[in-house]
């Protein structure tokens, strides 16, 4: 499928506009140095994914003031890519996380198959955190709609259900869940715990009739 086209997001820089979803490397300081991610102690799935959940968590104590690291650190997960690109979804724009995934959960009927998810993406190579956003499937999978290959690749980050996100979107005019705009808006507030807006899978009832074509987001 071709990208999915956005003249005005295009003609912007998403490192400088938080409404877009830019991929910005949060690996800086003592906590992020260069080299090889040192692998755990047992070679199992479980073993290596509470690894990198506890190497995030060091990584938000030595950046006290990063915020999207510090609610990945208290309420993430680890999300494997799934084995196969669904035929129904395309691509989106590159560099434009927040909103491809924002977009296809809330404005597309692939909603209600696919949840929006935050955090970061990482290169199992090497010790570097990249802010992402993605889809998580029926099946608590990532699905990255936005990065071209997700190979050696896991995700760390939370999936938000999408009524949470619908109305921190109508509030705060942008894409994504976790800001200081989002965090402060009123859904939230109103729910006092961040947790109840997030999920880790969720059941799908197939819909009935006729199959549709391919949606972009």
């Amino acid at each position: 499928c071709p990208a999915l086209s956005d003249a005005k997001a295009a003609d912007q820089d998403p490192r400088r506009d938080s409404r877009l979803g830019g991929e910005i490397d949060v690996s800086r300081g003592s906590a992020a140095t260069g080299g090889q991610l040192p692998t755990p102690a047992a070679d199992t799935t479980a073993a290596q994914d509470q690894f990198l959940l506890n190497w995030v968590r060091s990584k938000a104590e030595a950046l006290p003031d990063n915020l999207l690291l510090a609610v990945v650190a208290k309420y993430g997960r680890v999300f494997r890519h799934a084995n196969h690109f669904p035929d129904e979804l395309c691509r989106g724009l590159p560099a434009q996380a927040k909103a491809n995934c924002t977009r296809l959960v809330l404005q597309n009927d692939l909603g209600s198959k696919y949840r929006y998810a935050e955090g970061f993406v990482l290169d199992l190579g090497k010790l570097a955190l990249i802010q992402h956003s993605w889809l998580v499937n029926e099946r608590g999978e990532a699905i990255d709609i936005t990065r071209a290959d997700a190979r050696d690749t896991v995700f760390i980050g939370v999936a938000v259900k999408n009524e949470f996100l619908r109305e921190v979107q109508r509030e705060t005019k942008q894409y994504g869940f976790i800001s200081k705009e989002a965090l402060q808006s009123t859904s939230l507030q109103q729910n006092r715990d961040l947790s109840k807006a997030l999920v880790d899978g969720f059941s799908h009832r197939p819909h009935s009739g006729r199959r549709k074509g391919k949606t972009r987001p």
